[in-house]
């Protein structure tokens, strides 16, 4: 009969629009960096009189970008598999090469080590753990020296005064390079096959281990967020939760954005009291904020004074900007500013079109991946610019980013091979700022949309009428994943 529809071929219909919607989500974000791409090179053209400059990176970054958004389309299907021993491997690798690192500087083998270094694409510090001797020099000269860090770093020496030492250096370089390794393979064990090739690059790319050989304490954010993960999967409850709220404050009032951690709070909601711990976390970040607002403005004024805008172990929204911006054409500031934010956005849709493909009944992966990609985005591209270790953050989402199956629809295994290239690029690429900190933004922003997809689902649950058995949950101090 006309007009009279069976079931079965809307549900076609709807198969269809949706994988129409899918493919058009991709395609609007690679147009919109394009259009990045292209105000690159417009504008290289006009500052060198028609000539395309290459120091720009404008095309390097469109050729591989290119290459990035069509080759996957040629997989159909691909299966990763490693031996149970590979992730220790992994994880040692990198510890590995931090102690030679430090063992032939300490022997003032320099020749040899500075080959290592040449060899690995990793920038070489002063001195092994710089980073670290920096924060341990400030704390014992009781803030004498300047360091772009929260107030709250000074409050470690107000319980333990007097005791942080600049000879701690070594020893807890090597702890955290340890325990850098051990949350490496934490992540291998929880993501699929398909993200080995990423943790094999990472292990002896040159973001991961500046991380481990400056020892910055950005690793000490990842590993505390990945402990935090392992204690709440195994005991999600009050007391726990109270705990880790505790400690990512306090590493918020460090560095600010590792406030972001506080997402992994968000299960206490369907404990029964757990509403006080994700409302007393808000309120105490919200009062540190407005307490410590002149820090804040300070150290974000400060960080733009140190932002390195040519090709550089870095990221940052800035450097791309500077490279769009034509100082004869009025606005091409806020153009160029306007035309990153849409690529970000449509980056973001596209996440959340792939959130849709992804199954997972745990919330800690998706979590972990929101608060790692939104770290990223934040340092850079709202802060504007961070040093190649803040790719580390990155590889918090990749659990995530390669869940879906090699029998999912061809978009998710499109979308996560993509995004797990984009990951690999920020950790490899060493001195091509505009190519990693594209792909960085793109694939937070991926990261991003694709745990709202199911931050949304968590919180829709929450409003929903409880069953028996939910109610029983509710109202009890422990969760079970």
């Amino acid at each position: 009969m006309l007009g009279v529809h069976s079931p079965a071929s809307k549900q076609t219909v709807s198969r269809t629009v949706t994988r129409k919607a899918d493919w058009l989500s991709a395609a609007a974000a690679w147009g919109s960096t394009l259009l990045v791409l292209v105000a690159v090179l417009l504008a290289s053209a006009v500052a060198s009189d028609g000539s395309i400059d290459t120091n720009t990176g404008g095309r390097t970054a469109l050729i591989v970008l290119g290459l990035i958004a069509l080759l996957p389309l040629l997989v159909r299907r691909l299966r990763i598999s490693g031996p149970r021993w590979l992730p220790w491997v992994i994880g040692a690798s990198s510890v590995v090469i931090t102690v030679v690192l430090g063992v032939l500087m300490a022997l003032d083998r320099q020749n040899e080590a500075w080959a290592l270094y040449a060899f690995l694409n990793l920038l070489r510090a002063r001195e092994h753990f710089g980073d670290l001797f920096l924060v341990l020099q400030y704390l014992e000269c009781d803030g004498c020296t300047f360091l772009i860090y929260g107030p709250g770093l000074l409050w470690i020496d107000r319980f333990i005064p007097g005791q942080t030492q600049t000879s701690w250096t070594p020893f807890l370089g090597y702890a955290l390079a340890v325990a850098l390794g051990l949350a490496l393979v934490w992540l291998v064990r929880n993501s699929s096959g398909r993200a080995l090739p990423v943790f094999i690059l990472a292990a002896i790319g040159p973001s991961w281990l500046l991380l481990l050989d400056r020892g910055n304490l950005d690793g000490l954010v990842v590993v505390v967020a990945v402990l935090a993960v392992i204690v709440l999967r195994r005991k999600p409850t009050l007391p726990v939760f109270t705990a880790v709220a505790i400690l990512f404050w306090i590493l918020g009032t460090w560095k600010y954005y590792p406030f972001a951690l506080g997402l992994l709070l968000l299960p206490a909601l369907q404990l029964r009291r757990g509403w006080i711990v994700v409302g007393l976390y808000s309120a105490a970040l919200a009062a540190f904020v407005a307490g410590a607002w002149s820090d804040v403005s300070q150290g974000s004024q400060e960080n733009l004074v140190n932002v390195l805008t040519y090709d550089f172990p870095a990221f940052g929204s800035i450097p791309i900007i500077e490279r769009m911006t034509i100082p004869s054409v009025a606005y091409s500031d806020i153009i160029a500013s306007g035309l990153l934010a849409l690529m970000s956005i449509a980056a973001f849709m596209w996440g959340m079109r792939f959130g849709r493909h992804v199954r997972t009944q745990s919330p800690w992966i998706p979590l972990l991946a929101l608060a790692g990609s939104v770290m990223f985005f934040f340092s850079i591209g709202i802060a504007g610019f961070g040093f190649a270790y803040k790719a580390a953050f990155l590889m918090m989402a990749v659990p995530l980013l390669s869940l879906p199956r090699s029998s999912s629809p061809r978009f998710a295994l499109y979308t996560s091979l993509v995004a797990l290239i984009l990951v690999g690029i920020t950790l490899i690429v060493g001195y091509s700022i505009l190519l990693t900190s594209l792909a960085g933004l793109i694939a937070s922003a991926l990261g991003i949309g694709a745990s709202t997809t199911y931050l949304v689902g968590l919180l829709r649950d929450l409003r929903k009428p409880r069953s028996a058995n939910s109610t029983r949950q509710q109202g009890s101090d422990s969760l079970d994943f």
